[in-house]
């Protein structure tokens, strides 16, 4: 803060559980499986109690890019009732791709188009590697091998090597662990979150404890963020090589 002085807002990433933080705003996303079996670690999914969710003030909702996202419900709180967290839906979508050893970018469509016929192998050690497997396919990148590592997963040269495949598709997480990698092949996937509509958060004048929506920044951001993503059309679909 010493060497930010102006800075008035701060987002701290995992910070739900940390609980000596003091906090102002808390905010919880799950994707859309939910809290799984309800359970704590190292019997369910969870770090704290599914009953820890009724206390945040936004939950969002990770949608995969192949399910609709619904409209969030307007935010009318009731001061006589307790406060229940404010649900808004969103998805990660395809951008850009960039090629590691070289850093060079391309759009996403452009990318499809280069690769046509080619053996793509896609990898994820993340989360949920299903969720990034869904996203190639709604964008139309027919990947012959899907190959799921554990969440974290610290890449060596050798399974690299290993993958029989054109090109190797993974996420931007992934790609930090494999930048060093003189792999021709390797290339990561950039992403944009969307949202159904753009919201800017703003503190009720009626009740410090309750806060509701408001939008601002529409004009701004509606292209980008909001219905121009649901509405995007598919990427053009990988063909595949001829059986031979």
């Amino acid at each position: 803060m010493q060497q930010y002085p102006d800075t008035t807002v701060i987002i701290a990433d995992d910070g739900l559980q940390h609980l000596a933080l003091g906090r102002d705003i808390e905010i919880a996303v799950q994707d859309s499986r939910g809290i799984g079996n309800g359970r704590l670690l190292p019997a369910g999914p969870l770090r704290e109690p599914a009953t820890r969710l009724a206390s945040v003030d936004y939950l969002i909702i990770n949608t995969p890019a192949d399910e609709p996202v619904a409209e969030p419900a307007p935010d009318t709180p009731d001061p006589g009732q307790p406060r229940k967290p404010q649900q808004v839906n969103m998805q990660l979508h395809p951008t850009c791709m960039v090629h590691l050893r070289s850093g060079r970018s391309m759009p996403a469509a452009q990318w499809v188009t280069e690769h046509l016929g080619q053996r793509i192998a896609a990898i994820a050690g993340i989360g949920h590697p299903p969720r990034f497997f869904r996203t190639l396919a709604h964008a139309g990148i027919g990947a012959q091998q899907t190959i799921a590592f554990p969440d974290h997963h610290a890449y060596s040269v050798s399974e690299i090597r290993a993958i029989d495949a054109d090109v190797i598709l993974m996420t931007a997480k992934d790609a930090a662990k494999c930048q060093a990698m003189q792999d021709e092949r390797l290339w990561s996937m950039e992403v944009a979150l969307g949202f159904p509509m753009q919201f800017f958060l703003t503190e009720s004048p009626n009740n410090s404890n309750h806060y509701r929506y408001t939008d601002p920044f529409n004009r701004l951001h509606h292209t980008y963020y909001g219905h121009a993503f649901s509405q995007a059309p598919r990427l053009p679909a990988v063909q595949q090589p001829a059986a031979p």
